[in-house]
């Protein structure tokens, strides 16, 4: 009998074939289908999109086995791809900030635990390669988040309370840091900084993409009520970031 990951990437290949791009990861890769099939059509692209996506999942998960092999079978079978986008470190991320309670006075103790979380993605991309190998997998590290009206960072980071800069740099900085390092390492990995797109595209003075104001966090108005995840007009905003950088270029 079929594992639940081989099954899935069977019935995930007929639609694959013949896809362009293919985004595998978490939340943000999941609820951003809508708006990234927006993108390719209000720029009259005919590239199509594929998505192998969970809600709510880290680079831990898709690093076990049974994910790289999900993630080598999917990559196999879409036949036409021409590069991916990977989406993931967010959880991991949100779990290491666990250990800031320990070292309440050292953020920098805090943002190290993200090391397992490199590997993790290190060990996805090597599942994509194992099917293709170069396949240039663009990474992006997210945007500033929405948390000024939400507790997550007196819970977890209680070292930033009160110091919005502490909070941006050491803590969110660090997955855009996680993608330098690995295209450093393969330049088959491509690392787009779109951090501050959200807040230009607000009107935020003195802020440019990749160059955002760490004094402050992005609109409420553009993400979900977590104010982790984009709503529909965030992701519009980012993905045309996307698009200028990377995706319109093909």
């Amino acid at each position: 009998m079929k594992s639940d990951a081989l099954l899935l990437a069977a019935l995930f290949a007929a639609a694959c074939s013949a896809t362009d791009i293919l985004v595998i990861g978490d939340t943000w890769a999941h609820n951003s289908q809508a708006e990234f099939q927006q993108m390719l059509k209000t720029h009259g692209s005919n590239m199509t999109v594929s998505f192998l996506t969970e809600a709510g999942s880290s680079a831990l998960t898709w690093s076990t086995p049974e994910k790289q092999k999900l993630i080598t079978s999917t990559v196999a079978n879409c036949t036409g791809l021409r590069a991916i986008w990977m989406s993931i470190g967010a959880v991991g991320t949100y779990q290491a900030w666990q250990n800031c309670t320990q070292f309440p006075t050292d953020p920098l103790m805090c943002a190290a635990g993200n090391g397992g979380i490199g590997q993790a993605v290190l060990t996805m991309m090597y599942a994509v390669w194992a099917a293709r190998y170069p396949m240039p997998i663009v990474g992006t590290g997210y945007d500033l988040t929405a948390s000024e009206n939400c507790p997550i960072p007196k819970e977890l980071i209680p070292s930033c309370v009160g110091n919005t800069t502490c909070y941006n740099f050491w803590q969110m900085w660090t997955l855009q840091e996680i993608f330098e390092s690995l295209r450093i390492q393969d330049d088959g990995v491509v690392s787009l900084n779109l951090y501050g797109t959200i807040q230009k595209a607000a009107g935020y003075p003195n802020v440019d993409i990749g160059k955002p104001d760490l004094s402050r966090f992005s609109p409420s108005e553009y993400f979900t009520d977590n104010c982790w995840v984009p709503n529909s007009k965030g992701f519009t905003a980012f993905l045309e970031q996307m698009w200028q950088q990377y995706f319109g270029k093909m």
